[in-house]
């Protein structure tokens, strides 16, 4: 029955379209192996079991047939339902029509109205005469309803029938009805069939029949004849019974081809029992009779469903219109008018689901509390045989005899209207209540979930606006960045403040709150995002401060390296250049006069340049190659005086990587508690045990969540500090790891100086340094080596000699000066122009990624999504651990890996075109700067310093090229401009091929600074966020800004036993997953490794980590980390050195999710 009713709503609604008995079968299975177990047990173990077995296969046939019974019966009902559907589709949709222009009119006439909306008496003067005119226009295109009158369609029917020869006594009062169901014998309603072939037996029996049917005395039926028609006249009944309720009359209303049906039915079950192996036939009286009492039974049943089915059409509605229009008319919001829509729309089912279900109830209640009832057949049978004897009333004993269902169906009404009337205010009302209660309950929790998925659909919608908007900003932020960087390598300007960054990145962030206050106003779902408009332009305000401090740290920090080191390095490369070019016009003077002899030049020449380049050389500190894990050991063992465990550098690989532990328990040691009370002295005693035991240990999720906060925290600042050391520009030295070690040591004492209840042990920070050292060996490498191949002397004269030679060349064959100083201004730009235009293109390529990578076209959400299911394609458990335990590392490599596999896959076609424009556009832009340095010139009657001048500051944005790099060369001779801006043009174009040539997916990412690497741009983009981890499963808070105002939270929670968190005094892993556990009122936990326990539903009251988590009460969850679970079942019991077994075994159900099934869910859920 509950099944039923389910698969009736979802019929109703739409969301069934078939019915199959395996479906029912599948709906009845957990009922039917209950029942079968409960049989099993009783045949068993009943003291009686021994006689009780010669039934048992005959009790379970019964059962089996019953079962499939009640399948059948319920599939023929429900697809009975399904087939009336569409008709009923039609009244509905009439029905909606009409209610739909009703509230669309209520709507319109309020615009009308708006100016007296106070004026009460005016609005409802205006709805009645609305009201009157909708409701008369609705009536008039309805067909009319007219009341029925069953029984005279009855009379019709058999009056066609037998063509207006019926009995007229049958129809002169509708009491005077002949019931059927009551009569003792059926002898009046037959005649004899006559045998055509008569022996004396046959003969002797016609005449015995004759006498009887003469002399009356004996007027009956054989007992086998009145067997024979009453089970075909309640055969008949119950058949006919079940063909009224499918004619579904309380929803479809009544037409006579109802009783027209019904009539067929019982004419043609009459002519085929007659003209079977009997020995009568029927008067007409008998088919009438059984007609009239059926019809007549059913008559009350059938004007109160076409009652019902009448009212529901077109209810008077003009209460629940007039507050709607009320609502309008006082400016209701849309949705406070659309919640008051939905209410009035459920009253009807909500009033229908309570009754059912009341009635259900009643039914199971009945049946144990009603004597009568509550027992077998046998038992009922008893106490109707009682009530006959209590009555003595012939007539009753008469009907009970002649028509036993339909007595016992009397008797059963009787009952259960006599339990209603006595016990309705003990019983009836308050299991009403309960269901009135229940469904209201459900309703809110229906509702709370559709508000809490919509306002999750929006929110997340909000959120990659909010990507798109935090883009914006970083992306004109990364343009200004890098003109300010240029002018500041060009010493256009020596201080960087936070006006002029504000300044720069005004006009976006006006595109961007323009953008922001359309989307908030004109989205279809700006109601819902109403809600987070101030929050998100704070976010947004205060992402434009930190994109400000950050980028003013960075130009501030690179303008202090400017002042320093850097300087002099590039003081002494230019000098040096300086100087070759110098000596080279000095050589070609001395041989000018064997300029044809190109073999003596080359000669000369070689020789010019060995001895300057050893000059060179010898002038300049060796560039030694480094080892940076060399330079990391010696400084730690400085500061432990050399006594260092010696097992930590065996090898480079077998450094212990702090990132991927999984707990840090065997880095700590708890503080001892200096005043100790019996409570703190059992703290210490249960955490000695703990330790000394072993098979628990681990640290609780509030002391493992600090300290990966605080390894977390750390990698993350020293990222930042490895970026600043500027070192492609400045180069590597000891003392930038040595300020990295000190940075971490001041943090490591800080830490455990505060509130914590441990202390590191000396191999915590050991590890932390080697970790973080060793994940950014590579980055320092690549970028001492961009330094070494831009500064190394050797390296530095083998790449100029080319160069030198040229110009060398051309001093000798006397070519103008102004051809000389133009080639020697391209050789001078080749560098700048590379630099460019690999940063350029790096800035492109990365927001077109962004655009048409699946994975980061979105919020952090969609990306973490996109890993999830990455992690399941590849199952491999390394890389899950990962991402449990270091999530940002773990973004940071996907990101990484999305970023090279679209470079490679991409590269012919989006990614070389990309450098071929930007190579274009910085070509057109230098001979746009040549062309006007020109023109400039010739106008202001100036000399080649303007012109430089001029020159260098039109490129001053573009690229890193200034006066001071020709500052040694002397041009105070070059007077031919046309010529100088025509060898810039060529020479030009030679450098913007060899530079186009060189680039592949190789040199790409190598003759970048990191800073610059798409990758890096895109993980600064996505990780600048919070990273921290659920005390209980370590799933990450999703809010997008670092540091955030209020709680943390997640759309989704997973097993706790990923965390390493079991039972207590057990080693079984937990299956529990934190939302669901916080939704029952009897699951506890023990936080900060004590004993005490704090109820799951009061979690903040475990104060610390607990306390910033919003985790409330939930029962959905994500099937993918069931799937993991039972996937990787074996490598985390082996992680975390317990098992999920006993309480922590995992659930049945959690082994049916398949892989597929697993990463569907992400696109389900997420």
């Amino acid at each position: 029955m509950e099944t039923e009713n389910k698969l009736h709503n979802k019929i109703k609604n739409e969301a069934v379209h078939e019915v199959d008995e395996t479906e029912l079968q599948r709906e009845l299975k957990k009922t039917s192996e209950e029942v079968e177990k409960s049989m099993s047990e009783f045949f068993e173990k009943d003291k009686d079991k021994d006689i009780l077995i010669q039934w048992k296969t005959s009790f379970e046939i019964k059962i089996k047939e019953l079962r499939e019974n009640i399948v059948r019966e319920t599939k023929r009902k429900l697809n009975g339902i399904l087939e009336q559907r569409d008709q009923k589709k039609k009244i509905e949709a009439k029905r909606t029509a009409h209610e739909n222009t009703l509230y669309e009119k209520s709507k319109e006439l309020p615009l009308k109205l708006k100016d007296k909306a106070n004026d009460e008496e005016t609005l409802k003067k205006e709805f009645d005469l609305f009201w009157e005119q909708s409701a008369d226009k609705i009536i008039s295109d309805t067909p009319p309803n007219n009341d029925i009158d069953i029984m005279r369609d009855v009379i019709k029917i058999l009056s066609d029938i037998y063509e207006g020869r019926l009995p007229a006594d049958h129809f002169k009062k509708d009491s005077e009805f002949i019931n059927i169901f009551t009569v003792w014998s059926f002898f009046d309603y037959v005649i004899f069939k006559k045998s055509k072939k008569k022996g004396v037996k046959e003969a002797l029996k016609d005449v015995y029949r004759t006498m009887k049917e003469t002399f009356g005395h004996i007027r009956t039926l054989s007992p086998e004849n009145e067997a024979q028609i009453r089970s075909l006249v309640t055969d008949v009944d119950q058949h006919t019974d079940t063909m009224i309720q499918s004619f579904n009359i309380s929803k479809m209303g009544y037409n006579i081809s109802c009783t027209q049906k019904l009539i067929d039915y019982i004419k043609k079950r009459v002519t085929e029992h007659q003209e079977g192996p009997v020995k009568y036939e029927f008067k007409n009286e008998f088919f009438i009779d059984l007609v009239l009492s059926i019809c007549k039974k059913s008559n009350k049943m059938n004007n109160d469903q076409h009652i019902h089915f009448k009212e529901a059409i077109y209810v008077e509605k003009r209460e629940e219109y007039y507050s709607i229009f009320q609502k309008y008319c006082h400016g209701a919001t849309s949705v406070a008018i659309f919640g008051e829509i939905i209410c009035q729309k459920l009253k009807e089912p909500f009033e229908q689901s309570v009754y059912k279900k009341t009635a259900r109830d009643l039914t199971d209640e009945m049946r144990s509390n009603c004597e009568s009832l509550n027992g077998n057949r046998s038992n009922l049978e008893k106490h109707i045989l009682k009530a006959l004897a209590e009555e003595e009333d012939f007539d009753k004993y008469m009907n009970y005899i002649d028509n036993p269902r339909d007595h016992f169906k009397s008797f059963i009404r009787d009952e259960v209207s006599r339990y209603i009337t006595d016990k309705f205010s003990v019983s009836v009302l308050h299991k009403m209540k309960m269901n009135i209660e229940l469904l209201q309950q459900k309703i809110m929790e229906a509702a709370h979930e559709s508000t809490e998925h919509v306002q999750v659909t929006v929110y997340r919608k909000l959120e990659t606006e909010y990507s798109k908007w935090s883009w914006s900003l970083r992306s004109a932020m990364m343009e200004s960045e890098n003109k300010l960087h240029n002018k500041i390598e060009n010493e256009a300007i020596h201080e960087v403040e936070e006006t002029d960054l504000q300044r720069e990145l005004k006009k976006t962030s006006e595109e961007v709150e323009k953008s922001m206050s359309e989307f908030f106003e004109k989205d279809k779902d700006k109601d819902i995002l109403i809600q987070w408009k101030t929050s998100f332009e704070i976010k947004i305000k205060e992402l434009r401060e930190n994109i400000v401090r950050e980028t003013k740290r960075k130009l501030n920090g690179i303008l202090d390296a400017q002042r320093t080191l850097k300087k002099m390095i590039e003081v002494q490369r230019t000098a040096h250049e300086n100087t070759l070019y110098e000596k080279s016009k000095e050589l070609a003077f001395k041989i000018k006069d064997k300029a044809n002899d190109e073999e003596t030049l080359k000669k000369e020449f070689d020789l010019f340049w060995e001895q300057s380049a050893d000059k060179i050389i010898s002038d300049t500190p060796p560039n030694n190659d480094i080892d940076i894990m060399r330079d990391v050991i010696k400084i730690l063992s400085d500061i432990y005086e050399g006594r260092l465990p010696a097992d930590h550098f065996k090898k480079d690989s077998e450094f212990i990587n702090i990132f991927t532990v999984w707990s840090f328990f065997d880095y700590v040691i708890f503080k001892k508690s200096k005043k100790k009370g019996v409570k703190e002295a059992l703290k210490d005693v249960y955490r000695t045990m703990k330790e000394t035991f072993g098979h628990i240990r681990t640290l609780s999720p509030e002391n493992e969540a600090q300290i990966r906060s605080l390894v977390t925290d750390v990698d993350q600042h020293t990222d930042k500090m490895i970026q600043s050391f500027n070192i492609s520009k400045m180069g590597y030295n000891i003392s930038d790891i040595q300020q990295l070690i000190d940075y971490i040591k001041a943090r490591v004492i800080k830490h455990q100086e505060g509130p914590v209840k441990y202390e590191f042990k000396k191999k915590f920070f050991i590890d932390l340094v080697l970790s973080i050292c060793k994940k950014a060996n590579k980055m320092i490498a690549d970028q001492h080596r961009l330094f070494r191949d831009a500064n190394d002397p050797v390296i530095y004269v083998e790449k100029k000699r080319e160069e030198c030679y040229s110009i060398f060349q051309k001093y000798c064959n006397e070519a103008p000066s102004a051809a000389i100083f133009g080639e020697i201004i391209c050789q001078k730009l080749k560098e700048p122009i590379e630099q460019s235009v690999y940063k350029k293109t790096a800035r492109d390529l990365t927001y077109k990624i962004m655009k048409n990578c699946e994975s980061l076209n979105g919020n952090r959400l969609n990306l973490e999504k996109h890993i999830l299911k990455t992690l399941a394609e590849e199952e491999d458990f390394n890389k899950y651990m990962n991402y449990i335990h270091n999530a940002r590392d773990h973004f940071s490599g996907f990101i990484r890996d999305e970023v090279s596999r679209y470079i490679t896959d991409q590269f012919s076609v989006s990614v070389l075109p990309k450098m071929k424009e930007n190579i274009k556009l910085l070509q057109q832009k230098i001979m746009k700067a040549a062309h006007e340095s020109t023109e400039h010139v010739q106008v202001n009657r100036g000399d080649a310093g303007l012109w430089l001048k001029s020159f260098t500051q039109q490129l001053s944005n573009e690229l890193i090229f200034s006066e001071k790099h020709l500052s040694g060369e002397k041009h105070h001779d070059v007077d031919d401009f046309n010529l100088l801006e025509d060898v810039i043009k060529k020479d030009l174009t030679a450098i913007m091929s060899d530079i186009s040539n060189s680039f592949n997916t190789e040199t790409f990412p190598v003759k970048l600074d990191y800073k610059f690497r798409p990758h890096e741009l895109l993980t600064d983009h996505f990780c600048q966020c919070c990273w921290v981890q659920c005390p209980f499963c370590k799933a990450i808070c999703t809010n997008t800004i670092g540091n955030h105002h209020g709680d943390h939270n997640t759309p989704f929670h997973r097993s706790i036993g990923l965390n390493g968190i079991y039972f207590n005094n057990t080693s079984h892993l937990s299956t529990y997953i934190c939302t669901s556990a916080e939704a029952s009122s009897i699951q506890y936990f023990c936080p900060n490794d004590s004993i005490d326990e704090v109820p799951w539903r009061d979690y903040r009251r475990a104060g610390g980590v607990y306390a910033d988590w919003s985790t409330p009460p939930d029962l959905s969850d994500l099937p993918y980390w069931k799937w993991f679970v039972c996937r990787f079942k074996k490598d985390l019991e082996k992680h975390h050195k317990k098992t999920f077994e006993g309480q922590g075994k995992i659930p049945d159900e959690w082994k049916k999710y398949s892989k597929l099934d697993a990463i569907e869910s992400l696109d389900n859920y997420i």
